[in-house]
């Protein structure tokens, strides 16, 4: 968070949940210069967060226990220079995609890390229109970052989605919603149960609205989509387990392990 009412400093806390209680780790300065806000989001490979603000600056940061650690940060050469920032990471590419509105446009950057080293890749522009508010959330299965946000000029809100070639951000799609209501404020994330990407506005002051996109993906024989729920033969029908679901038809696993399997 960014202490708004003196400093302009970034500080950041460790937050564990047991249960229904929540408890708070020491508080950690992370920026002490004043800046703008930043986003933080998470390499579910690398495990660590990567964290990125200001000017173009970005850094990995670590915890172990309640502790935080932040790295040394990579500058961005004024990349992002101004504010409603989110990231998301791509897991199929195994990098960050940074999203935030400069001189009112939307505009994406790929970042990577090594180590505790962060790489900023050159920024692209995604839309022309007159942006104000972003959020950025990744879908796994279409394998793409979908991104919502408000564009001001017409007061709708919009749903972009950007894929990840190299260091290469693309546009891969547009779809304008909530049009016509004057839209102030928006955001969005994915419903892997139903394999939606879900947006939402607020306009008129008080409203809300709610809108879903289906996205059709194509599999090939290595494609991965999750786990079979029960031992059938070929050319049989079967129930799959997808992502965040509990499989039980597994032996020779010990319990409380880690396994690594792949995406493909």
């Amino acid at each position: 968070w960014k202490d708004t009412l003196s400093t302009g400093h970034l500080y950041g806390r460790v937050i564990s949940v047991s249960g229904t209680t929540i408890s708070y780790g020491t508080e950690k300065l992370l920026v002490a210069v004043n800046t703008t806000q930043g986003s933080i989001c998470y390499d579910s490979v690398a495990e660590k967060h990567l964290f990125a603000w200001g000017v173009g600056d970005a850094a990995v940061v670590s915890i172990s226990g309640t502790t935080m650690s932040i790295g040394t940060a990579s500058s961005g050469l004024g990349y992002f220079d101004a504010g409603s920032p989110s990231m998301a990471f791509d897991i199929s590419a195994g990098k960050f995609l940074f999203c935030w509105v400069s001189s009112s446009v939307m505009k994406v950057s790929v970042i990577s890390i090594s180590g505790t080293t962060a790489t900023i890749n050159t920024p692209v522009t995604i839309t022309g229109a007159t942006i104000t508010v972003i959020q950025a959330s990744y879908n796994p299965l279409a394998k793409h970052t979908s991104i919502v946000s408000v564009n001001s000029g017409s007061s709708d809100a919009q749903h972009n989605t950007v894929t990840i070639s190299g260091t290469t951000p693309t546009e891969s799609g547009e779809v304008t919603f909530g049009a016509g209501t004057n839209s102030d404020d928006a955001c969005g994330c994915y419903d892997i149960t139903s394999n939606r990407e879900v947006g939402i506005n607020a306009y008129d002051s008080n409203t809300i609205g709610f809108t879903s996109f289906k996205n059709n993906y194509t599999t090939t024989a290595t494609s991965f989509i999750g786990v079979a729920a029960a031992s059938v033969g070929d050319a049989a029908s079967l129930t799959v387990k997808t992502i965040t679901a509990i499989d039980t038809n597994q032996t020779g696993l010990t319990t409380g392990g880690q396994y690594w399997v792949n995406f493909d």
